[in-house]
C-alpha cells in the first residue's frame, strides 16, 4: 500500500495551545483527479490557505468550505495523530531539540504502526519547510526504518521531504486540520478574529463526515511527563459542540 503522510505545526513559540499533527492518505486517494486538481491550483497560485490568519473573508472561507467538500467523501480512509504538548521546566534547548526532533517521529510512527500482516506500506512524508527541522527529514526517514526493522513493523519510508507553504495540498488540509483543533479546544476569546474561526469550524463540523472523522482521531498530550497521554477527543468536541449547540446544524 502507498501512503503519503503530511505533517505541519501550530502554535509553536510558546503560543498555546502548542500541537503537531499528522494525516495520512492513500496515495490512490490523494491521486484523484478532483484533489489533484485542487492541488493544481495551490501549485498555480490560483488559490491559497493559511487558517491562522482567517478572519472571515469570504474568498478565503469559501476555500476552505471547498477543500472540506472535497476531503469529506475519502475522510473514513484518512487517519490523524495529534500531539498537544506544553512549555517544558527544562532549558529552550533542551526543549526545542526534544519538540523539534523527537515528537514528530512519535506522531509519524503512530499513523505507521501495528498494521496487519498483509499490509506492507511504502510512505512519503511531506513536512512544511521551516528552520526548526532543518536536515531533520533525512533524520526522520532513517530513525523510522529503524524502527520498523527494530520492532518488526511492516513499513518503510521511501522518502521525508521539507516542502514550501502552499505548495502541497495534503500539508495544506492538515494545518487547516489542526487550525479546527485548536480552535475546538482552546478557551474562548472575544477577539473578532476568533468569532469568525468559530463561525468556519462550526459551518465545517455540521458536515457529518467531519464532525465524524474528528471523534476518531488520535489525539495525545504531554506535560512534563515521561510519557505521552492518550486523550479522547470526542470528550473536546462535544465540549466545544455544547457551547456552540445553536450556532451549529
Amino acid at each position: 500500500m502507498e501512503l503519503k503522510i503530511f505533517f505541519d505545526e501550530s502554535g509553536k513559540k510558546d503560543n498555546p495551545p502548542m500541537l503537531m499533527g499528522a494525516i495520512s492518505i492513500p496515495e490512490d486517494i490523494y491521486t484523484l483527479e478532483n484533489i489533484n486538481q485542487i492541488n493544481n491550483e495551490l501549485k498555480d497560485k490560483t488559490i491559497k490557505f493559511h487558517f491562522t490568519k482567517y478572519n472571515g473573508n469570504r474568498g478565503e472561507k469559501a476555500n476552505i468550505v471547498r477543500l472540506f467538500n472535497i476531503f469529506k467523501p475519502y475522510l473514513r480512509t484518512i487517519r490523524f495523530n495529534v500531539l498537544h504538548y506544553t512549555k517544558s521546566n527544562m532549558s529552550k534547548e533542551e526543549f526545542d531539540q526534544m519538540v523539534y526532533s523527537k515528537f514528530p517521529e512519535r506522531v509519524f510512527y503512530g499513523l505507521l504502526r501495528c498494521k496487519g500482516l498483509l499490509m506492507n506500506i511504502n510512505a512519503q512524508i511531506f513536512m512544511e519547510d521551516a528552520t526548526e527541522y532543518k536536515n531533520l527529514p533525512q533524520t526522520f526517514k532513517n530513525q523510522l526504518n529503524v524502527q520498523a526493522n527494530y520492532r518488526g513493523e511492516n513499513f518503510k519510508i521511501k522518502e521525508c521531504l521539507a516542502v514550501p507553504k502552499n505548495t502541497e495540498i495534503g500539508v495544506e488540509f492538515t494545518d487547516i486540520m489542526l487550525g479546527v483543533i485548536r480552535t475546538i479546544i482552546e478557551s474562548e476569546k472575544s477577539s473578532v478574529t476568533y468569532k469568525e474561526k468559530v463561525n468556519l469550524v462550526n459551518e465545517l463540523i455540521s458536515l457529518k463526515e467531519v464532525y465524524s472523522f474528528l471523534t476518531k482521531i488520535k489525539y495525545f498530550e504531554w506535560d512534563n511527563n515521561q510519557f505521552l497521554k492518550e486523550i479522547i477527543f470526542k470528550d473536546y468536541l462535544d465540549a466545544y459542540v455544547a457551547r456552540n449547540i445553536d450556532k451549529i446544524n
